[in-house]
Parts: C-alpha cells; sequence; structure tokens
C-alpha cells in the first residue's frame, strides 16, 4: 500500500530516526549536518513525503525525520 501525505504511521521501537539540520557556529566551527536517534519505543507520526527509494519523511513531536520505509508502517496495521 502506497502511503500518502497525511497517513498516520506507526514506528515501532529499534528504528534509526534522521535529523538533517544546518547548525552553524559563530566562530566556524563544522558540524556534522545530522543527528541519528534510535527509538526506544514504538512511536506514531505523520507521513510527509517520500525522499528517495528507500526512505520517506514522517513528521513527529520533536521534529522531520527521514526514515527507512522498512519501518513505517500505517497506524492500522497495514504495511506500506
Amino acid at each position: 500500500m502506497k502511503l500518502k501525505l497525511g497517513d498516520l504511521v506507526h514506528i515501532p521501537s529499534g528504528s534509526y530516526r534522521i535529523l538533517y539540520t544546518r547548525e552553524e557556529d559563530k566562530e566556524g566551527q563544522q558540524h556534522i549536518p545530522f543527528h541519528i536517534s534510535l527509538t526506544t519505543k514504538p512511536i506514531i507520526g505523520v507521513y510527509k513525503k517520500e525522499c528517495s527509494e528507500t526512505q520517506c519523511v514522517v513528521v513527529f513531536h520533536d521534529g522531520e525525520f527521514v526514515l527507512d520505509k522498512n519501518t513505517v508502517y500505517l497506524k492500522n496495521g497495514e504495511k506500506k
């Protein structure tokens, strides 16, 4: 099943989320432009868009993250 904008999705525990950032340091220090987090419990998000054949963007209470499509499920139990 193909996900569409606004679908409520379930992300299981143990899934990696990537948050891309644009941090700039006033002293010229360079930063890695992303932050990776591992979910420690299942979470719910809202599907936003596909960004590649294997990844998609999901909106959570703490930001917009890129996830592997294999870890994104429709809330009603159907896998995308």
